[in-house]
C-alpha cells in the first residue's frame, strides 16, 4: 500500500520513494532508541545514510493526502488542536511554557500541533499534517503570536488542489477576534455563533 501511494506523488525521485517505503515496513521491528544508531542496527540503511535522508526531509501531507483520498468517505472535516508534551532540560529546540488541558495550566515543555482528517460517516480520522510550535523567541522573531503560527500552519497544510472540507472544528481557545479576521476564519469559521455551536456539539 506505501509503494502504490508513493507512486501517485507527483515529482518524487526514486531514491526517496525507496527510503520511505524501507522506513514505513521496518519501522516497527525497532527495538530500544528511536535514534540513528540504533535504528540502523536494524533497517538497511547506515547510520549515515538515515541522517542525510532525514536533512532532505519528505512532504508527509502530500503522502496522507493520497491515503485519505483513497480511504475516506466523502463526509470529511478537519480538526486541528494543539498538544502539550512533557519535556525536561534547558537546551530543547522550541522548549517553552505551553498550556496543557490535562493540568489546566501552561507548564514547560513542548506542543505539537495536528491537522487531522475526520471521516464522520466511518467514525475514523486520519493525520493529514503536524508541527512543532516554536518557543516564543522564534515567534517573536519572526514577527508572530501563537495565532498567526497557527493559522499559517493551517493554510500551509492544505494540499493545492483544493480542500477536503469547508468545515474546520477547534476548541474554545480560537473563540478569539483574531481568528475570524484571519485567512482561516474566512474560509471555514462562517459567523460567530454558528461556530461556537458546532464547536459545542463536537467537543463536549
Amino acid at each position: 500500500m506505501v509503494k502504490a501511494i508513493l507512486s501517485q506523488i507527483d515529482n518524487i525521485k526514486k531514491p526517496v520513494a525507496k527510503f520511505i517505503s524501507t522506513l514505513c515496513l521496518q519501522w516497527w521491528s525497532i527495538s530500544g532508541k528511536y535514534n540513528f544508531t540504533n535504528m540502523s542496527r536494524y533497517m538497511s540503511y547506515s547510520e549515515q545514510a538515515m541522517r542525510n535522508a532525514y536533512k532532505r526531509g519528505f512532504e508527509f501531507s502530500a503522502f496522507n493526502w493520497e491515503l485519505i483520498k483513497d480511504h475516506c468517505s466523502d463526509e470529511l472535516i478537519l480538526a486541528f488542536d494543539p498538544s502539550y508534551i512533557f519535556k525536561s532540560g534547558k537546551h530543547t529546540e522550541g522548549l517553552d511554557y505551553f498550556w496543557s488541558g490535562q493540568d489546566q495550566r501552561t507548564k514547560k515543555g513542548l506542543e505539537f500541533g495536528c491537522l487531522a482528517v475526520v471521516d464522520v460517516k466511518n467514525e475514523t480520522a486520519f493525520h493529514l499534517n503536524g508541527i512543532q510550535t516554536p518557543d516564543k523567541h522564534a515567534r517573536k522573531k519572526a514577527k508572530q503570536n501563537l495565532i498567526d503560527h497557527y493559522v499559517d500552519f493551517i493554510l500551509s497544510s492544505l494540499p493545492a488542489s483544493g480542500s477536503l472540507s469547508t468545515y474546520l472544528t477547534v476548541d474554545g481557545y480560537f473563540m478569539k477576534k483574531r481568528i475570524y479576521q484571519s485567512p482561516v476564519g474566512s474560509r471555514y469559521a462562517g459567523d460567530h455563533q454558528n461556530a461556537k455551536r458546532c464547536q459545542l456539539e463536537i467537543f463536549i
